[in-house]
């Protein structure tokens, strides 16, 4: 049901509300490629698992997941920025349309990283 859900309702429809995201064309990009990596990477998990690849399906698979939940680390971290900070609303917005998906990619990353390194072991 995931993949199915990504790859033909929410990736297309992610990037297209990307092109009418708030924050301007910096963030306008941002949502654009975290939707096109969103569904590259569930697109490209579901292939893995077809050729019987389970590891490498799970390392996308992993990586898709993160991008879906981008979501709401961009809402908890622009809660925690507007409770204690004074930063401006809108200015760091467009920062962390950038943020709330590269953080949770490089969390990801560290944690696929770590499984390949034990079952290497």
């Amino acid at each position: 049901m995931y993949v199915f859900f990504v790859l033909v309702i929410s990736g297309p429809a992610a990037m297209v509300m990307a092109l009418y995201a708030n924050g301007g064309v910096f963030a306008k990009v941002s949502f654009l490629l975290l939707g096109s990596l969103w569904w590259w990477f569930t697109f490209k998990g579901f292939r893995l698992i077809l050729k019987g690849k389970v590891e490498e399906h799970r390392a996308f698979m992993i990586r898709s997941y993160a991008l879906s939940l981008s979501a709401i680390t961009l809402r908890v971290i622009q809660y925690m920025v507007a409770y204690f900070t004074d930063w401006d609303y809108e200015v760091f917005y467009t920062y962390n349309a950038w943020i709330s998906w590269i953080i949770n990619m490089v969390l990801a990353e560290i944690y696929i990283g770590r499984a390949i390194r034990s079952n290497v072991k």
